[in-house]
């Protein structure tokens, strides 16, 4: 990864979600519609054009136009995004310790023997990658 993207509030990061989610490019009234249905946000069109205009500037989405409408589509892939929210948070909040992570997610709780034998296949897979 060349350079470190910018970490999106909350709201913005929702209507990525939409866009990224579409496989065609949106228009805003559709992702106002997801939003309102899948989200259960009640967001205005002024509230959403805010976000979207915000997205813009910050080099995530862009549009074109077809008519009257904008139509959107993403320029950061959310994989992408996702692996560099994921290390951060674990740089962050674990120092990149694993210990500290699986502590943190069980919080003292047995994990069934399935969830452990997911695990440990990860882990193995994890380890060949290194060899």
């Amino acid at each position: 990864m060349d350079k470190s993207l910018e970490r999106l509030p909350e709201a913005e990061y929702i209507v990525m979600q939409v866009i990224w989610q579409s496989e065609h490019p949106i228009k805003t009234s559709t992702i106002l519609t997801k939003l309102h249905e899948e989200q259960e946000k009640d967001w205005n069109i002024s509230t959403l054009q805010s976000l979207l205009s915000r997205l813009q500037q910050r080099g995530f989405i862009d549009f074109s136009n077809e008519g009257r409408f904008k139509l959107y589509f993403p320029l950061i892939d959310q994989e992408l995004y996702t692996k560099q929210e994921t290390e951060s948070f674990f740089h962050r909040f674990h120092h990149n310790s694993f210990k500290s992570l699986f502590a943190s997610l069980t919080g003292g709780k047995k994990l069934s023997k399935e969830s452990l034998d997911e695990l440990t296949e990860i882990i193995k897979h994890a380890g060949k990658q290194h060899d």
